[in-house]
């Protein structure tokens, strides 16, 4: 019962790979205090730690030492923890915001952070206090309680956007295309997240598509997952999927940093059956912490309980993978890649071959140890070498001057009332490049163009015109060649793969 209730707290995978790359060490006050703690830490340790330290006494460590010499405690520690690379001492804050359990009151707003200057909204979360305002994707926030913010950067306006749960703030916005100010009267407030989970049939295809950003850990932290991903999961692929006319599917896990094992078992198990073939293998100190760690009878349960009437069988499965596709997201990848079940495009995944257990401790801390490796059939361990896509497929990047823009002409300023569209495209085009302009270039110079015009010139300290000046037209132009843009190979690769 001890170790099933620790493995509720369970961490397939850290969820943002560079979130703790110099952690904070929890140093509770007292020396008796952190005896205890280091008692504590040393049992789980040499009980559960797949790289256990080779010594785990505390000979000669005392409270009396502990209070003559502070920076024992961390010494002790991390001598510990050396031969784990995902091993940390972390406070419940901390390990909190890591695994997303406190999100923390918000107003769901989400910042596009590529804009030098100004807060524009790059998405609103649904249910968010945000999303039942009139606020659109792509306005601009140009103030907040009165405090004008139109050409603040991020970085100094970021604090007029946080508040404690119950808190009102009151908006100042303009949507895409408008120079007309609105008001919006927000509560900051805890809310469910967007699904990790989200998919389509591509239009005039017969190509599934699924994102899966990461394999979510539970709402109920406090046992045995389950949850809205899955059943999401299991709506898209073995109903909507099908019943719109798709033949193949693309899994996009670029970007996925993993997740929880039981949840990326079970969506497997929804695509290709219980026990049918083998996936991969969990190695740690015992038996009884791989039957913890996947619950088999969990995963029939939820098969069962979703009255699943049969497991779609597309033609192809292709999954798409990069560089920052980790751990329980490299499973789900490698073990279809491995039975023959799914093509791999993209790059070489990152790498991350071990699971961590999170051990609640008495202090209110966490203790994050490696307690497992996994290896995969025919593959094994990928720790440090990732995996390997059956076709290796780098994202074409391309200066903005290719991308096929209406020429500007530069060194001829643009005046209001103009009748040549061409060059007002071609301004507009630049504009939104920029981030400034957030809708359609239309080919008139309005009050809008002049306003994301002057946002612009503001980020480059220019004076404020009516009109597009030389000098502002030759820094857009001069900008084309050097911003880079891209173009999906990766999925255009899957998709020819899938037709």
């Amino acid at each position: 019962m001890r170790l099933r209730k620790i493995a509720a707290f369970l961490l397939a995978v850290i969820l943002c790979i560079g979130v703790l790359a110099v952690p904070a060490l929890a140093v509770p006050e007292g020396g008796e205090e952190q005896l205890a703690l280091l008692k504590e830490i040393a049992g789980y340790l040499g009980e559960y730690a797949l790289y256990p330290p080779e010594n785990l006494s505390l000979d000669g460590i005392t409270a009396e030492a502990l209070e003559d010499k502070p920076e024992l405690f961390d010494e002790t520690v991390q001598t510990w923890l050396a031969g784990d690379k995902y091993g940390y001492l972390l406070k419940e804050e901390e390990y909190e915001n890591l695994v997303g359990i406190a999100n923390g009151p918000m107003l769901g707003l989400m910042i596009d952070l590529t804009v030098p200057t100004g807060i524009y909204i790059a998405g609103i979360s649904p249910g968010s206090p945000a999303a039942a305002s009139d606020i659109e994707v792509g306005a601009q926030i140009v103030s907040v309680d009165g405090t004008d913010l139109t050409d603040a950067p991020y970085a100094e306006a970021a604090e007029y956007l946080a508040g404690d749960e119950g808190d009102s703030v009151t908006l100042g916005y303009m949507n895409p295309g408008s120079v007309e100010i609105h008001q919006a009267d927000l509560v900051f407030s805890v809310f469910e997240l967007p699904p990790s989970v989200t998919g389509f049939v591509f239009e005039g295809t017969d190509i599934g598509y699924i994102s899966i950003t990461q394999f979510s850990i539970a709402e109920n932290i406090g046992g045995i997952v389950g949850g809205s991903d899955l059943s999401i999961f299991h709506e898209l692929y073995n109903i909507t999927l099908p019943e719109a006319g798709a033949e193949s599917v693309i899994i996009d896990l670029r970007g996925n940093p993993g997740g929880e094992l039981n949840m990326l078992y079970a969506m497997l198990c929804f695509m290709i059956g219980e026990g049918d073939v083998p996936l991969f293998n969990l190695i740690g100190k015992s038996e009884e912490l791989s039957d913890t760690l996947v619950s088999h009878d969990w995963a029939a349960d939820e098969l069962a309980e979703l009255e699943i009437d049969g497991i779609w069988e597309p033609e192809n499965i292709v999954i798409l993978v990069n560089g920052m596709s980790a751990s329980a997201s490299e499973i789900f990848a490698g073990s279809l890649q491995a039975n023959g079940i799914a093509e791999l495009v993209g790059e070489v995944t990152y790498g991350k071959a071990h699971g961590q257990l999170a051990f609640p401790l008495t202090s209110g801390d966490y203790l994050l140890s490696s307690v497992y490796r996994v290896e995969l059939p025919e593959i094994g361990s990928y720790e440090d070498k990732g995996i390997t896509p059956d076709h290796e497929v780098a994202q074409k990047t391309f200066l903005a001057s290719e991308a096929g823009f209406e020429t500007v002409y530069p060194d001829f300023a643009i005046f209001r009332g103009t009748k040549m569209t061409d060059r007002v495209i071609a301004l507009q085009q630049r504009l939104s490049l920029m981030g400034y302009y957030r809708t359609e270039p239309t080919g008139v110079f309005d009050e809008y163009t002049v306003w994301a015009l002057n946002r612009f010139q503001a980020m480059l300290g220019m004076r404020q015109t009516e009109f597009a000046s030389v000098p502002a037209l030759r820094a857009l132009d001069m900008l084309l060649g050097v911003i880079e843009m891209y173009e999906d190979t990766q999925l255009l690769t899957a998709m020819e793969l899938c037709s």
